[in-house]
């Protein structure tokens, strides 16, 4: 039998093992606020400490957001493929959803992004016609240049896309806020 407890701002899921599956965050934050997020963080020399930023862009469209509602489908999502993870941060019409903490390594289907911070971009952007809204693309921009600035991520190859390596195959090129 399993349960969800909510635990100093984490949601938990524990089996009847008593094993903890996978810790979320699930809180939304203005621009300003994850500015200030993380200017506060602090990161441990033996914790995470990204070298890339990853971008993927959710199964479901933007129409389809729900806030809280839709980080717990994720959540469930994930948990029903066995991950213990997620990605970092979702980028959502209403503000910026903490999923993963920045200081714990995120989720992904390729090893070689094990070193990286990421970001869901809520929508579907599997064309070229698959229109990215303005408040989106300058919100994810100002997320993705804070994340670089705070982590030092400078240089070429520094921003990724899931679709460019093993496992992104259901990803797109299109989901880039840049382009």
């Amino acid at each position: 039998m399993c349960y969800l407890a909510e635990k100093k701002g984490f949601l938990l899921s524990r089996c009847h093992t008593g094993k903890i599956n996978m810790k979320i965050l699930n809180k939304r934050m203005t621009l300003e606020q994850f500015k200030n997020y993380l200017l506060e963080l602090k990161t441990k020399p033996w914790q995470f400490h990204p070298k890339r930023i990853c971008l993927h862009h959710t199964s479901s469209p933007v129409e389809s957001w729900q806030g809280s509602g839709s980080m717990l489908h994720y959540w469930n999502l994930y948990r029903s493929r066995g991950w213990k993870a997620g990605p970092h941060i979702f980028i959502a019409p209403n503000g910026v959803w903490l999923f993963t903490p920045l200081n714990k390594r995120g989720k992904t289907s390729s090893p070689a992004l094990r070193d990286c911070i990421h970001i869901e971009i809520v929508g579907r952007y599997y064309t070229k016609d698959d229109i990215m809204s303005e408040e989106l693309k300058l919100l994810s921009q100002n997320v993705i240049i804070l994340l670089k600035n705070k982590y030092n991520i400078f240089g070429p190859n520094k921003t990724v896309l899931h679709a460019d390596y093993p496992g992104g195959e259901n990803c797109s090129h299109f989901v880039n806020p840049f382009n």
